[in-house]
């Protein structure tokens, strides 16, 4: 996908909601996805913080964090347009 019309941080939080795409029944950690996208385990935190609060005024349940590591729930009903 490309993403040149994205701030930098929109495009890292997609890459990052692809990652957990892959394989959307398993848990990343904050490490792995440091691994895999290129970008500090500090930064990734922030990242995933600012989807946590995008998601909650939305009155999205999609996305877990617990111990470092982020999961999207099965089922969930997130849509990257809304």
């Amino acid at each position: 996908m490309k993403t040149f019309l994205l701030c930098k941080e929109s495009k890292y939080i997609l890459e990052i909601i692809e990652q957990l795409h892959k394989e959307p029944s398993k848990e990343l950690s904050f490490k792995e996805l440091e691994n895999c996208i290129g970008i500090t385990k500090q930064t990734i935190k922030n990242y995933v913080e600012t989807l946590l609060h995008y998601c909650k005024g939305k009155k999205l349940k999609t996305f877990i964090v617990e111990n470092n590591k982020l999961k999207m729930l099965s089922g969930s009903n997130f849509n990257i347009l809304l």
